[in-house]
């Protein structure tokens, strides 16, 4: 039942990571005692942790076939209004696992391993930075584009680095467009459409261009901002591919918006309610003749987690920030521009703002909902070109599932 599990050690070298492996035999964890209590089975393991559990959500968890199909791996059973279907007649450990037996006769066993993974919320971790931070630490979170491709454990670790940090960089790719849909193709999470796609494709190409339709198709400064805030859900995470740069300006900025976020709830927690509470309206309008698209969505510069209360995504792109109010309040209008302009510097702070230049086959890969990024203003016959694509948290997490499975 417990295979020997991985452990996956990142080497840390300048500009390189490297991954050791050393294997050991993980402890079986089993079921020691169970008792009952009302409505719920409480549970005690061999390493002296204590759960106790809803019988109703025992039930619900049967694992049988004839409760969970075995090939659609879906519940076939509904709980709901069924009187007497959660009723308990017997619950007893057998063999580290708990048997439970049924009003009806009906029996589930659940293994202890089962048990613990499924009634312990998994904790995603996050970790801020600030720019001093990210200038020293770039290279621990700087992977082989080849590598990630190629290699399920390097595929991993950049996956869970990026998740942590919400930042990253992969280098070596090749310097042309479409490697993007190849490290798509090869890492199996699919690419987000939005109406940037050049021609029907899923990327889009970020270049100085006559009559843009977009800021970053300008050679002009452009501030930190998220993007495409105009959607109801925005994209989770953006990568870009340096495939020319410029020999003078455009470097690349970012920060890291939770961080400032952070900051600015302990310095003025007045302006950081505003930020959370009062609605922002977003609007892109196609300029053409014959337009294709007017997007509009609104969202608090600072979207909270209801659970816990902390800042899970951010909103703040001035240039499609809409006319339109989302709130009347003249007092209310003129504060929140007033703590607008607090967060917006703070995140230009040198604190919190990373400037870097990237090198042609470098990826950038960054939080959309998370880190906002921007650049510095470059020649208008500058021959910078990336492409970029937007990926999507679902898949990314799917993707960490599946490669967690192979320890």
């Amino acid at each position: 039942m417990f295979a020997v599990r991985a452990v996956r050690r990142q080497v840390l070298g300048a500009g390189a990571c490297r991954f050791g492996t050393r294997a050991f035999s993980a402890p079986q964890v089993q079921l020691a005692g169970c008792t009952m209590s009302g409505s719920s089975v409480g549970l005690e393991f061999n390493d002296g942790r204590k759960l106790e559990i809803p019988a109703v959500y025992l039930r619900d968890s049967c694992r049988c076939p004839e409760c969970f199909h075995p090939s659609t791996l879906q519940r076939r059973v509904s709980v709901l209004n069924q009187p007497g279907i959660t009723e308990v007649e017997e619950a007893r450990v057998q063999d580290g696992a708990l048997s439970v037996i049924w009003k009806g006769g009906h029996h589930t066993e659940l293994d202890a391993q089962w048990l613990l993974r499924n009634t312990r919320r998994q904790e995603q971790p996050v970790t801020s930075w600030t720019a001093p931070w990210m200038h020293d630490n770039l290279d621990r979170i700087t992977f082989g584009f080849q590598d990630v491709i190629n290699d399920p454990s390097v595929c991993e670790a950049w996956l869970q680095a990026f998740k942590t940090y919400g930042f990253g960089r992969l280098r070596g790719a090749n310097l042309q467009v479409g490697e993007l849909n190849r490290l798509s193709e090869a890492v199996s999470i699919p690419m987000r459409t939005t109406i940037y796609g050049e021609g029907g494709q899923m990327t889009f190409q970020v270049q100085s261009k006559p009559d843009p339709n977009n800021q970053a198709y300008t050679a002009d400064f452009l501030g930190l901002h998220t993007d495409l805030p105009f959607y109801a859900a925005p994209p989770g995470a953006q990568l870009l591919h340096f495939i020319r740069k410029d020999e003078v300006g455009g470097a690349s900025l970012f920060s890291d918006g939770m961080a400032a976020a952070d900051e600015l709830r302990s310095i003025d927690p007045e302006a950081w309610k505003l930020l959370t509470t009062v609605p922002v309206v977003f609007e892109d309008i196609d300029p053409s003749e014959n337009p294709k698209y007017h997007l509009e969505a609104s969202h608090p510069v600072l979207e909270l987690d209801p659970a816990t209360e902390k800042c899970r995504a951010v909103h703040f792109n001035n240039g499609v920030r809409s006319a339109i109010l989302g709130v009347t309040d003249p007092e209310v209008i003129s504060a929140h521009y007033r703590a607008t302009a607090l967060l917006d510097k703070l995140l230009n702070s040198d604190k919190f703002l990373f400037k870097m230049d990237a090198l042609p086959g470098d990826v950038w890969v960054f939080n959309n909902r998370r880190v906002l990024h921007g650049r510095e203003a470059m020649s208008v016959t500058s021959p910078r070109m990336l492409e970029g694509c937007y990926f999507e948290w679902d898949d990314i997490h799917s993707k960490l599932r599946l490669l967690s499975k192979r320890h």
